[in-house]
């Protein structure tokens, strides 16, 4: 039973609690959602060192029943709240005390845009957000795909296939910011993001595939490895091939070579997510033989 409930900031002191209190909210680890207090870390670390995410905990009579990550994307001006509460102590108003704390972070730093993810099946969450003034804005599609026989189709003669080298985080970065640029959501990235990002748990040598035409960089697949006690599955990260190349099945080629990849490493499932209003990417992977696992709508609106 809630008391006296208390907003305060993380401390590293609670690295462990906050570890099980995500572990109860969630069961399937990616680069948001780390369930291990190593890959946990990393995450925060990272945000606290660049300066665009926080993390507070609510606590009650001592102990940690609920989180808020806070991440301000400068560049699109755009402010993401993530959290949850703990099983036993959801309905008694702390959702709304988190989404309020939230809110007036995000005004406090200018940020135009406030969204926030919540998973469709969880309907107290959808009910939360919509009574405070946010909207459905975006629907994410987190789809699976067995380990079965993948055909890689043949790359035409002018392009080659080659991993990401140490050195060229700079140009990769280009790449992937013009891949994705105007997207809904997607916040530009620098060497120096890339080059943490390559530091999170998931990240291979050689996890990076890249689509090449006479040096240049035209596309790419970013997978990941995750192991844990039970499994090994793949994650592809993110895919993109620059526009002036699009229609020509590149798409294709970089998703099936990632797949081919992973499953030569060991993995047992490839998993993505997808925007679903992203139609040929998303009809792309079914007909790979990806299937919808579940859907995570984004809520959002102006500030």
């Amino acid at each position: 039973m809630i008391t006296t409930p208390v907003i305060r900031t993380f401390k590293w002191s609670d690295l462990n609690s906050l570890t099980e209190l995500l572990s109860d909210i969630w069961n399937t680890e990616t680069p948001d959602h780390p369930l291990s207090s190593s890959s946990l870390k990393e995450y925060l670390k990272d945000g606290f060192n660049s300066g665009n995410r926080n993390c507070v905990l609510v606590s009650n009579q001592g102990s940690t029943v609920g989180y808020l990550f806070l991440t301000y994307e400068k560049p699109i001006s755009r402010f993401i709240l993530e959290g949850g509460i703990h099983s036993e102590y959801r309905g008694q108003g702390l959702g709304k005390l988190l989404i309020s704390h939230g809110l007036e972070k995000a005004r406090s730093v200018g940020a135009q845009t406030i969204n926030v993810p919540a998973p469709k099946q969880t309907g107290y969450l959808n009910s939360l957000l919509s009574s405070a003034g946010l909207k459905h804005v975006r629907t994410h599609w987190h789809m699976i795909r067995p380990n079965t026989s993948i055909t890689v189709p043949k790359i035409p003669e002018t392009l080659r296939l080659q991993y990401l080298s140490k050195g060229q985080e700079e140009l990769f970065a280009t790449l992937q910011n013009h891949c994705f640029k105007g997207e809904w959501g997607f916040s530009p990235n620098t060497k120096k993001q890339i080059e943490t990002s390559l530091q999170y748990p998931g990240n291979y040598d050689n996890g990076i595939l890249l689509l090449t035409e006479k040096d240049r960089f035209i596309g790419y697949n970013w997978t990941l490895l995750i192991s844990n006690e039970m499994s090994v599955e793949g994650v592809i990260s993110m895919t993109g091939i620059l526009p002036e190349y699009r229609g020509q099945g590149l798409g294709k080629i970089v998703v099936t070579s990632g797949i081919d990849q992973l499953q030569k490493r060991g993995a047992q499932a490839t998993r993505l997510t997808v925007d679903a209003d992203n139609t040929p990417a998303r009809e792309l992977y079914l007909k790979l033989g990806f299937q919808k696992l579940r859907q995570t709508l984004w809520y959002g609106n102006s500030i």
